[in-house]
């Protein structure tokens, strides 16, 4: 799906068929809006593509294209419930050289100019890679008058770390979109809430969730027992 402005185009398909390949045909651009389409081997502009069953990793090229000046366009891929979860899916906007993990982006925007803009992009869908952003050995320690997290993440990315109260609600951020080498990392927290008033003895859960720079976000969550 593409929306520029109040346009948007929701008929575009991509996939796989154990029925075997079928393409449905783009209709004629209309000015004024935005157009999705796929391009096949012969250059061809389709609406649906979809490729037989057998190939693990497939990929789909298509075009986002409008006549809308100066307008921010978001590309969006609305669902991925028919999706293996053991396959990543990446969004490749071939013109910027940028990938978009789409587990977890919810939507790709790029701006067009003074004519528009006709933007290529790649839909890969492949089997997870090591390169996967995984965020692990979360823990949350007492240490005197203050709490300890410390967690590891496989590469580096951003980092938002929130103290919950039992009920779920934000009690302190400790860390917003800090950045998080590879490894081992750590935060602190002095047992005040965001107010600045002291929190009270209790159990408290500490959130941690981390963000690639292709959109990836993993989360863990942790417990600590604050003693008085």
């Amino acid at each position: 799906v593409a929306r520029a402005g109040t346009r948007a185009d929701v008929i575009s398909a991509a996939g796989v068929s154990a029925a075997g390949a079928y393409e449905v045909a783009n209709p004629p651009a209309v000015s004024g809006t935005v157009d999705v389409y796929f391009v096949d081997e012969a250059g061809n502009a389709l609406a649906q593509q979809i490729k037989p069953l057998g190939e693990v990793s497939q990929s789909w090229k298509f075009v986002v294209a409008t006549d809308l000046p100066h307008t921010e366009v978001a590309v969006s891929l609305p669902d991925l419930s028919q999706v293996p979860h053991d396959l990543s899916v990446t969004l490749v906007d071939e013109d910027a050289e940028r990938s978009m993990y789409m587990r977890t982006t919810a939507q790709y925007v790029f701006k067009t100019g003074v004519s528009g803009a006709v933007r290529h992009f790649r839909l890969e869908v492949a089997p997870r890679s090591g390169d996967n952003l995984v965020l692990s050995a979360a823990s949350a320690q007492q240490a005197g008058a203050g709490v300890v997290v410390t967690y590891t993440v496989s590469q580096p990315c951003q980092v938002n770390v929130d103290v919950l109260n039992i009920a779920g609600r934000v009690v302190r951020r400790l860390t917003s979109n800090a950045a998080a080498g590879a490894g081992v990392n750590s935060a602190t927290w002095n047992l005040r809430s965001d107010g600045g008033s002291t929190v009270p003895a209790g159990v408290y859960l500490v959130r941690i969730r981390a963000t690639a720079e292709n959109g990836q976000r993993v989360e863990a969550v942790a417990q600590v027992n604050v003693a008085r």
